[in-house]
């Protein structure tokens, strides 16, 4: 009990250094004393901006701010990063964090959810580095529909026929040529098991060019689908070493000296 009490301040410490006092107190107020009512609240923080965030649905993204995340950094301190892309950028608390590390890079924030990409596009609104864009990753063009098994596991897509659907599926090529894209420095990956269509043979047009690649392991969503990816991986002669961080795998290509490392104090 007193570790887990230790462990909470020292959360609540790092909040109020990344969030600022006000912002840290409402979380602690809506997410502990009110049991995360369904409310969509706004906060000015100390290190991120405006940003707004719902205390029932989005407690566990929220504490991307003040708890260990990952930050890639060059050994060598020979780290150029111009151009990332945040596949499954939920309201943008990653895409938040990847601005505030790389400052001088553009992001391409990418979201398929309809209620989420609203909050995303307030939340980066304030960012001209920052580009987002509503849409699904798939291995084709596709129709998808959108699905919610149950309590609080995330939204998945399927692929349907005819007209019921929810969102158009795109290719990654299709975002790369539109917005003149072509090198990805960071690509991070969270699409709830549309991992194994993005890293499908499709791939092949453009994995060459990505350096470093920051996925939360698919197999829970979609089983075997990290075997598969690296079938890909080697199929398209993409070399890469592989570090491990929390629940993500990050993939930096054999010619970078990038590693992987925890950040919390922004």
């Amino acid at each position: 009990m007193t570790l887990r009490v230790l462990r909470a301040l020292i959360r609540w410490l790092v909040s109020f250094n990344n969030l600022g006092f006000i912002s840290t107190f409402k979380i602690i107020w809506l997410r502990v004393f009110r049991a995360k009512p369904d409310v969509l609240v706004e906060f000015s923080s100390k290190k991120f901006g405006k940003f707004m965030w719902n205390a029932k649905r989005d407690g566990g993204v929220i504490s991307h701010f003040f708890t260990q995340q990952i930050e890639i950094f060059s050994p060598k301190d020979d780290l150029e990063v111009e151009t990332i892309v945040d596949l499954g950028a939920h309201i943008g608390t990653e895409t938040l964090r990847l601005a505030k590390l790389y400052p001088s890079a553009r992001v391409f924030a990418v979201e398929a959810v309809r209620k989420n990409f609203e909050i995303l596009e307030f939340n980066t609104r304030q960012l001209s580095s920052v580009t987002a864009i509503f849409g699904a990753i798939w291995s084709s063009p596709a129709k998808l529909k959108l699905l919610k098994p149950g309590g609080n596991e995330s939204w998945r897509l399927e692929e349907v026929r005819g007209d019921e659907f929810d969102i158009k599926g795109m290719m990654l090529d299709d975002i790369l040529v539109e917005n003149d894209i072509r090198e990805i420095d960071i690509l991070k990956v969270d699409i709830e098991g549309a991992e194994r269509e993005l890293f499908s043979h499709s791939c092949l047009t453009w994995i060459e060019r990505v350096k470093c690649i920051i996925m939360e392991a698919p197999d829970n969503d979609s089983p075997l689908s990290t075997q598969e990816i690296y079938r890909v991986f080697d199929a398209a002669n993409y070399k890469f070493n592989t570090y491990v961080s929390g629940e993500n795998l990050v993939f930096v290509r054999s010619d970078m000296d990038w590693k992987a490392r925890t950040i919390e104090i922004y």
